[in-house]
């Protein structure tokens, strides 16, 4: 495998909605600006004279939907993967609430300490485990690694709380960006994954699709 671009899925919540915390337990479509935000990546592909040989995606509707519709544009001959490993976070209590809720019920301290440094909060029922999904995404990076060719390029959509544990594979970047604190991924961009020698480095995260997918191997990883 050449290079693993990894997509946060669109938008779910309209410009009138009360904007919540969606887990694994929230099965929500994309909006509007969600399908648009999937036809921006797929411009940019195409753009940039990139066929994808192979499609995964959590098990979720906004990542299947926003996947079959860069697949339909890109490479309408394969069909989408769908893989439980990619599915997002079971957040549990914080599930349903918004970021002021969380904090009147569980305190500011674990809401920031989760999106600025990644760490798994101690209230609020969370599904599984930081290790078990650290293992879940270190998984099935070696697997799809193994499974294509060299030279291929594969997409993986998948959600917010995921994607940072694939930012995790690479101890020292994870390190910088969460003193940074910009671990978040936004909807509809993207990180990418490149192979340099016998290794898979990170170029770029939380970038928009169009100039993350002209950079070349050897680039430094940028915002």
């Amino acid at each position: 495998m050449r290079k693993l671009i990894l997509s946060r899925h669109g938008n779910t919540f309209g410009p009138n909605d009360r904007i919540v915390w969606v887990g694994a337990k929230n099965d929500l479509p994309l909006v509007e600006t969600g399908i648009a935000q999937a036809q921006k990546l797929a411009s940019a592909l195409l753009a940039n004279g990139i066929t994808l040989d192979a499609i995964y995606c959590g098990p979720l509707r906004r990542t299947k939907e926003y996947a079959d519709i860069v697949r339909q544009s890109v490479n309408p001959s394969i069909r989408v993967i769908v893989d439980e490993r990619l599915n997002e976070l079971d957040y549990g209590e914080w599930s349903g609430l918004n970021d002021q809720e969380i904090i009147q019920k569980f305190g500011a301290e674990d809401l920031e300490n989760w999106n600025d440094q990644g760490l798994w909060p101690p209230k609020g029922s969370w599904g599984g485990s930081d290790s078990e999904i650290f293992q879940e995404v270190e998984a099935f990076t070696a697997e799809v690694s193994q499974r294509h060719k060299e030279e291929t390029t594969i997409l993986a959509v998948t959600s917010n709380g995921r994607l940072r544990y694939f930012l995790r594979l690479f101890p020292e970047t994870f390190a910088d960006y969460r003193q940074k604190k910009m671990l978040k991924v936004g909807t509809g961009k993207i990180c990418l994954l490149a192979r340099q020698g016998s290794a898979l480095m990170p170029l770029c995260w939380n970038a928009e699709p169009h100039s993350a997918l002209a950079l070349t191997t050897g680039l430094p990883i940028k915002n």
